[in-house]
C-alpha cells in the first residue's frame, strides 16, 4: 500500500488517500502502519474517552462534588449554569478530539 501512494504526487495523492479512507478495512490497515502521527491519534482517543466519561457520568460527578458541600447531595438539582457548562464541555471535548484526529491525518497527507 505504501508504494501505491508514493507513485502519486501532490493533489492526486491526497484524493487517492481520501477515497481509500472511505473503506473501513483500508482505514484499519492504514491506521496501524507507519502512516500516521501516533501522538495525535492517541491524543484524539484520549479526548474521546474523557468526553464520553464526562457526558455519561455528569450527574454522578455533580453529586460527588456536591457531597462535599451539602448534606444531602441526592436532593440537589443542577442549576441552568451547570447544565450549560456540561454542554460547553461536551462540545469542547468533541472539537479537541476532532482537531487532534485531523492534525494526525493532515500531517500525514502533507
Amino acid at each position: 500500500m505504501k508504494n501505491h501512494f508514493n507513485r502519486l504526487d501532490g493533489f492526486y495523492r491526497r484524493i487517492a488517500i481520501a477515497l481509500a479512507l472511505m473503506s473501513p478495512a483500508f482505514l484499519i490497515v492504514y491506521l496501524f502502519t507507519e502512516h500516521c502521527i501516533w501522538i495525535c491519534w492517541f491524543l484524539g482517543l484520549f479526548f474521546c474517552l474523557v468526553d464520553a466519561h464526562g457526558i455519561l457520568y455528569a450527574d454522578e460527578s455533580f453529586r460527588w462534588i456536591m457531597s462535599w458541600r451539602v448534606r444531602n447531595p441526592e436532593q440537589v438539582k443542577p442549576s441552568q449554569n451547570e447544565l450549560e457548562k456540561r454542554e460547553i464541555q461536551a462540545v469542547f471535548g468533541l472539537l479537541c478530539a476532532l482537531a487532534a484526529f485531523l492534525a494526525g491525518l493532515l500531517v500525514e497527507l502533507s
